[in-house]
């Protein structure tokens, strides 16, 4: 909130070759909902993660730094392995 940034998840880093990578997300983005579901931070995407499998479509809703303005953006994400979005 300091930055007037979305409450979400940021994302740090985008593995190569990962489902995230695949579907568009970038290092940077804030991952605010997934699958219609409004996203509080990173343990409560992962609990969210963990009803669905790999090969699963989703659609996760970013918030992207644009010219000093966070713009939504829509992303149909095809949901990879747990080891391509877990540290």
């Amino acid at each position: 909130k300091t930055y007037n940034m979305p409450t979400g998840v940021y994302v740090t880093q985008v593995k190569e070759n990962s489902a995230a990578e695949q579907a568009g997300i970038q290092k940077g983005d804030i991952i605010v909902s997934f699958d219609g579901q409004t996203v509080s931070g990173r343990e409560d995407l992962e609990n969210k993660l963990a009803y669905y499998e790999a090969g699963e479509s989703v659609d996760v809703i970013v918030s992207r730094a644009d010219n000093g303005e966070y713009v939504q953006k829509t992303i149909s994400v095809t949901l990879g392995n747990r080891s391509d979005y877990t540290g």
